[in-house]
């Protein structure tokens, strides 16, 4: 099934640079590349749609175009890797008219390398495109915010979410009614009226005790089950997505962890490592999302973790 492209982008699918901002992690990923490809389609329609024929959509299928450079959060976060990026975006396409950046969770990225992004993205190449994901606007600095075309998916806020639960599922405490909220603002797509507030209390405890080294074997507890286990992942990845926030802004910010919590885990884990987690687990999501093997998933995790 193809992804939508978002309203504002056909409207305007000849800007330089776009940010795209959604607490789901799969809309991120999916819009984006949706973008990309009708940049690149040498057909697309007068609704920007691409015609999914050309060579280029076939390889933006395929993912093997190279002229998509995919810049994954937290390997190109240094103001010299993001140097690196202005410097490969005036070198020549490979056989596309353009060249197009994906810059994933781009809010993840410090002040400094935000800055050094500043003049390729207001005066790129004109065969440069640059499309910027995020889970929240608000790390992105201003000056960033204001040099490209801001479109926002469907994310959910927090206040609206609680009052739903409140109303659909009175049986529920405060406390796990913030939780679900929070759990829902970062997955656009999940169905509030049908979470699971146990299962998910119960990895969130999981995701403490590993993130703040009380157990760090406890990766091989992790359920093995499909759906279990992709929303077992989503749990442990915006724990650690609060934490890099907590990192970057140098204050407690609420969020799935309690704020007790999310400092226990804050001394323990550092900026590097909380990327490096964070781009691992997302890794193996993906995986099961694609319908690989949970118990193989679980085994190069834990490997990989340690």
């Amino acid at each position: 099934m193809s992804t939508s492209l978002p309203a504002v982008f056909t409207a305007n699918p000849n800007l330089h640079a776009y940010l795209y901002v959604s607490g789901d992690m799969n809309s991120r990923h999916g819009v984006s590349r949706a973008m990309a490809k009708s940049i690149l389609c040498r057909n697309r329609t007068e609704g920007a749609e691409p015609c999914g024929k050309c060579d280029c959509c076939i390889k933006m299928d395929a993912g093997t175009h190279p002229d998509c450079i995919v810049v994954p959060a937290a390997v190109k976060t240094t103001v010299d890797d993001i140097r690196d990026i202005v410097s490969e975006a005036y070198l020549a396409t490979n056989e596309a008219d353009f060249k197009v950046f994906i810059l994933e969770d781009a809010d993840e990225y410090n002040g400094p390398s935000q800055n050094a992004l500043l003049k390729v993205i207001e005066e790129p190449p004109s065969f440069v495109r640059f499309i910027l994901t995020a889970s929240s606007a608000g790390a992105i600095l201003p000056t960033v915010r204001s040099r490209v075309c801001s479109i926002s998916g469907n994310v959910k806020k927090i206040e609206n979410t609680a009052d739903e639960l409140r109303k659909a599922r009175q049986e529920l405490s405060e406390s796990q009614i913030m939780m679900l909220s929070y759990f829902a603002e970062g997955y656009d797509k999940a169905d509030v009226s049908a979470l699971d507030e146990k299962a998910i209390e119960n990895y969130l405890d999981k995701a403490y005790l590993f993130l703040s080294g009380k157990e760090t074997d406890i990766i091989l507890s992790l359920p093995s089950k499909r759906d279990e286990l992709m929303l077992c992942l989503q749990v442990f990845m915006l724990c650690i997505r609060q934490i890099a926030l907590v990192k970057m802004t140098g204050k407690l910010t609420a969020g799935i962890l309690s704020e007790k919590l999310v400092s226990e885990c804050n001394s323990k884990v550092s900026m590097k490592k909380a990327h490096a987690l964070y781009d691992l687990f997302e890794e193996c999501y993906l995986s099961i999302e694609g319908y690989a093997n949970s118990n193989a998933v679980l085994t190069y995790l834990f490997e990989k973790s340690r």
